[in-house]
């Protein structure tokens, strides 16, 4: 379900917020339905929310569930930051994680041309029986966005993610 105040732009956030899904609930291959970010920035004063709900069992296993909202707004100086809260559950034991996120544009190729924008965030998760919520990930992306003949777009990400709990560094 996504719902948009403003102009439609697909927010850092998301993939963020999705990111904390999978980094407390296990393995995946993408986001939703992938974990690519485009480079469009919301203006400043505009707003969007985004929420999903996500559902995966393996067979022999427990059922494992999960949801994210997030809102992200423009704050001018062509960026836009965004807020979420993602939860999971598996075996009755609740996952629960904040995001911070947030994009820059760098190269704003307007309608026509190709777009670059810096894209980066924070993800802290409380995990079953801690106390308090613990940074988790942190990750910076440079994205590239071009339009293409037909009505298509190529999204392009390059990026670094730290997992601070599996002292794990990729590259996206």
């Amino acid at each position: 379900m996504k719902s948009e105040f403003g102009r439609s732009s697909a927010s850092t956030l998301a993939s963020v917020c999705f990111s904390a899904l999978v980094v407390v609930s296990g393995p995946a291959q993408a986001g939703r339905p992938f974990a690519t970010e485009d480079a469009g920035v919301l203006a400043q004063k505009e707003c969007e929310w985004e929420s999903v709900a996500a559902r995966a069992r393996t067979r022999g296993e427990p059922r494992e569930t999960g949801w994210s909202t997030q809102v992200g707004c423009g704050v001018g100086f062509k960026t836009q930051v965004a807020l979420g809260f993602a939860r999971t559950t598996f075996e009755s034991e609740h996952t629960n994680a904040l995001a911070l996120g947030a994009k820059t544009g760098l190269v704003d190729g307007g309608e026509d041309g190709t777009s670059i924008t810096l894209a980066y965030g924070l993800v802290s998760a409380k995990n079953p029986g801690e106390g308090s919520y613990r940074l988790n990930t942190s990750a910076v992306n440079l994205v590239l966005t071009r339009p293409l003949p037909a009505d298509w777009t190529v999204h392009a990400n390059l990026g670094w993610s730290r997992d601070r709990p599996n002292k794990l560094d990729s590259t996206t």
